[in-house]
Order: C-alpha cells, then structure tokens, then sequence
C-alpha cells in the first residue's frame, strides 16, 4: 500500500498519447499539445466600435460645429473614401473607418438635420474607434501546450485565423461494471440487488472531460472478467472498473490482470475511502483503473486518482490543489488520509472556507448534491480543528 502522495505522483510519470491535428470543429475539451500563434492583427483593420459619425481630427474638441455627411461604410464594406476637415461620414459598428478619421461620436450624441450632423458636445481624439492590432500582434501567442480548449477559446482562435490546432489524441476509455448484484437502471430487481450508479456517473464524468466512455457489465466470474477486461484494454487507452478489487471470494480483478501480464504499479492507497485501488498498465500501454465499489468512493476517485492519470495522458495541466480553512472541526483516521466531501465558497475576505458534509461513508451518496470538493484531511490522532488549514480540490 502507497499514500495518497506517492499515488499522484505515479500518475505524474504516465507518457501522453501521440499527437494529432485537427479541424476547430472537432477540438473542444481536447489538450493542446502545442503553441497556438495568431495568424492576424486582432482587429485586422482599424474599425468603429460603435454606430455614428467619423470625426476628422480638426474638428475634434469643437462644440457645437455642423458637419455635411458625405458618405457611409458598414461593416464588410471597402474603406470608403479619406476623411476631409469640415465634413463627417456615416459609419456603422465593425465597419473600417476611412483615412483622415480621429474619432467616432455615437449617433445618439448629434442633431441629424438635412443631411448634417450638429456636434452637441465637443469629443476627444481617438474615441470609440478600434484600432489594428491593439488586442492581438500577428504571430502573438495564443494559447499554451496543456491548455483544454473551451468553445471560447475556440472563439477566440477562430477569430484569429486559425483554421487547426495540435492536440494530444482522443482518449478512449471503457468501463466495467463488476458484480452480479449490480444492474443497470431500468432493470427489475430482485430483493437483493442494486442499480448501477457506478456507471452512470463515470460516463457523465467522462462526459465533462470531454470523453465519451463505453460501458459494459460484466459476469461475476473469473473466466468472464479476464476476457472482458482483455477486449477492453486491447481496444482502449483506459480501462476503469468498479468493485472486484479488493480481498473477497469474488474480487477477480487484479487476479485478471496478474493473469493478462499487466504491471502493477499499486494496489492499494492509504486513503478513505477508496483504500483497495488498483494501477496496472499493459505491455502496449493501456492502463488499468481499478476503483472500489461503492459509488462515494468512485466519485472521489474520480476527482483525486483518474482526473490527475487523464491528464497526464493527454499533456494537460495537472488539477490543482488548494487551501482552505476548515469551517467545524472534523475527525482523523489514525492510519488513512481521508478524502471527505465538502461545500468549499469563499467568505467576503477572500477564504477560501470549507464545510465538511454529514453521511461520509462510502456506500452514502446523498450529500453528492451539495459537495463541490474533497478535502485531504491528514492521517493522525484527534482532530482536525476548526479554522485549520487544510488542501482540497475540485469535485
């Protein structure tokens, strides 16, 4: 058995998967593997912020003075002709503002009248106009390798002429579902059987991670375990199971993977819950998760053990742990670090404060609505008090 330390540590030594280029489109949530520079001025071209009249230079700081309107340009129009002293031309937003222009004083701001526009207070020079590359340098950095692309980034990207993007490959991840009492949702059960929750929430996890995971259930059996956890490591980057981890008659897991030829990096952490997990990687390098059974278990798991493993895989940066003060104060394991679920805000000091939730057993999932982090309380005797500092991360 490994402490919680030298588990995240393990996942930090994990190669990420090949690289490979893809379109904008098909890039949300994949890892960067590269820098991204812009390929264009951000504005590309000096432009109105804003709809209303283009004021020459000479005529700013003038109060009161009436101006011929001699033109309009709209947005995606050609630069219309320069600006003259003593005259204005109607501009909308985006539009490119013409040569000669100082400013741009909002519609609102002028009396329209035959054709001329009165200034109704006088505007200071280099107003509302948006100028060339004031935002972005062609060939500026954009975003940095290990960045997980959102859609505004996406965005931001687009914007800037980038059409592709290297990323770390797609990680495939299957999961297997263990145990002949545990059954999917929607199945009758007999008086001694449960619905998976295991599942469902690793997929929808997945799902935030941009990950779309495969599920299979799988017979409790020796001979059934070995060949379904075959297939899915020889078809997939990450294999995650729930239950048959542990000790007991019906725990093949890790027999399954002695039998395969897989290393095993750990079994076991010094943590609760979640004390009987299992790292093993196949000769060709897909990797085993071996998580426990009860669902509480699993969700912490995911945010502590699998988030750090996939980010390695990918080249991502790694989820970052925080400090918090404790709220009330919360008891110790002697020998195990404990991962309890928490309601982590920040106080009008800027603290961030953490409140541990009742009902932290293992197999207890009701507060799962209410957490949003697990916080490390450090093995020992008595307590953790209140006010203590301590580190937590994101659920």
């Amino acid at each position: 058995m490994i402490s919680l330390p030298q588990a995240l540590a393990t996942y930090a030594q994990f190669t990420p998967l090949p690289v490979e280029q893809v379109p904008l489109g098909q890039a949300l949530n994949r890892v960067l593997r590269a820098e991204v520079y812009s390929q264009s001025d951000l504005p590309r071209f000096d432009n109105s912020a804003l709809d209303g009249y283009v004021i020459h230079a000479q005529n700013c700081h003038q109060d009161a003075v009436t101006l011929p309107i001699v033109g309009s340009t709209a947005a995606g129009a050609p630069i219309g002709i320069p600006l003259q002293a003593d005259t204005t031309q109607r501009i909308l937003t985006g539009a490119p503002v013409p040569a000669g222009a100082s400013s741009v004083v909002a519609q609102e701001r002028v009396l329209v009248r035959d054709n001329t526009i009165t200034l109704q207070q006088a505007i200071a020079p280099h107003k509302n106009i948006r100028y060339q590359g004031e935002e972005v340098k062609q060939g500026a950095v954009l975003a940095q390798a290990g960045q997980v692309l959102t859609a505004g980034m996406l965005g931001a990207l687009a914007a800037a002429g980038v059409s592709r993007v290297q990323v770390a490959r797609a990680l495939r991840v299957a999961v297997l579902v263990t145990g002949d009492e545990v059954k999917p949702i929607g199945t009758p059960l007999t008086a001694t059987q449960v619905w998976d929750a295991n599942s469902v929430q690793i997929a929808a996890w997945c799902a935030g991670q941009g990950i779309a995971a495969t599920t299979q259930w799988v017979g409790d059996t020796a001979v059934d375990v070995q060949a379904a956890l075959q297939q899915a490591l020889d078809h997939h980057d990450v294999v995650i199971t729930t239950g048959g981890v542990s000790v007991g008659d019906k725990d093949f897991i890790r027999p399954a993977a002695s039998a395969l030829g897989l290393y095993t990096h750990f079994w076991g952490v010094a943590q609760k819950p979640g004390k009987p997990m299992l790292l093993a990687q196949s000769r060709e390098g897909s990797v085993l998760v071996g998580l426990p059974g009860n669902p509480a278990a699993v969700t912490v798991a995911l945010a502590v053990h699998v988030k750090p493993l996939l980010a390695a895989l990918t080249g991502a940066k790694p989820p970052m742990w925080h400090w918090g003060v404790l709220t009330k104060a919360v008891k110790r394991d002697g020998q195990r670090t404990r991962l309890v679920r928490a309601v982590h805000c920040v106080n009008t000091q800027g603290v961030n404060q953490l409140t541990v939730l009742p009902l932290q057993d293992s197999h207890m999932l009701s507060n799962l609505s209410a957490a949003n982090s697990v916080v490390d309380i450090p093995a020992g005797e008595g307590e953790c008090a209140a006010g203590e500092r301590v580190r937590f991360v994101d659920l």
